[in-house]
């Protein structure tokens, strides 16, 4: 488990919450910009699948041109289509392998950046952590000029449903 430093504290245990109601300040500064890092990062992995589709197509197509050129050749006797198919079949293989890998490297971009936002699920861009919903807090972990553990709710909230905060805080 990692752990953040709070900050600051707003409400003590009993106290009522109202939704969106700032419960503690904690300081979030690498978990911000790792989530900004990892955004980044899963935008250019899925533009440079997109381009590498692209560019595949278009050579497979021109590849697939010159197959269908050389076999109307063949028919006159005056060419053999051999490379030519070979080249074709290569570059699908390529193509497949390439953007099998590109796709991994996907899925890996989305994970990081859905982990980190659900870190950040209830903090807003100041590190506050704020109440999802209305009710009496009966649990606050968050103590000032401490760390709160990514392990253990920052607060406990008696509202409609018994709900948790749950901040976890990435290295």
């Amino acid at each position: 488990a990692t752990a953040a430093k709070c900050t600051a504290v707003y409400v003590e245990v009993g106290d009522t919450v109202r939704a969106g109601q700032a419960i503690c300040t904690l300081d979030l500064a690498s978990t911000l910009s790792s989530y900004q890092a990892a955004s980044i990062s899963y935008d250019s992995t899925v533009k440079s699948y997109q381009d590498q589709a692209a560019l595949f197509e278009k050579q497979i197509a021109l590849y697939e041109k010159n197959l269908s050129d050389l076999r109307a050749l063949q028919e006159i006797g005056a060419a053999s289509q051999d490379g030519a198919e070979l080249t074709l079949l290569s570059a699908q293989v390529t193509r497949d392998s390439t953007l099998a890998q590109l796709e991994a490297g996907i899925q890996s971009s989305k994970a990081n950046v859905e982990q980190l936002a659900t870190a950040l699920e209830n903090v807003d861009g100041s590190g506050n952590v704020i109440a999802p919903i209305s009710g009496v807090l009966l649990s606050l972990s968050a103590v000032q000029d401490a760390f709160v553990s990514s392990a253990t709710p920052v607060a406990v909230i008696d509202g409609v449903d018994q709900l948790k905060i749950t901040v976890t805080v990435s290295e």
